[in-house]
């Protein structure tokens, strides 16, 4: 088992691997904040977070999602951006 140090590593993808990088990390992002938004949420791992740090990830992960439309990333749908607007909604 090896730790992933990102801040070892200093690349710049290619514009053709970092659309497919968001094309593959928008719909991770807005699932995952949608499960955390969920009442029947049970992670793998213990303890059980309380709902306040949930909803905070949940609008983490959100944020990441709008970030990539400010930054105008190719790859994006406008509905990615209604459901990330929508999720952060709901989790404030």
């Amino acid at each position: 088992y090896a730790v992933f140090d990102e801040s070892q590593f200093n690349f710049e993808l290619q514009d053709e691997h970092r659309v497919l990088v968001v094309k593959v990390a928008v719909p991770l992002h807005l699932n995952y904040a949608l499960s955390l938004l969920k009442d029947s949420y049970r992670p793998l791992r213990r303890p059980l977070p309380s709902l306040e740090d949930r909803y905070n990830e949940a609008i983490e992960h959100c944020t990441i999602v709008l970030g990539h439309f400010k930054e105008q990333q190719e790859g994006l749908q406008e509905g990615d951006k209604v459901k990330a607007l929508y999720r952060r909604g709901l989790a404030r």
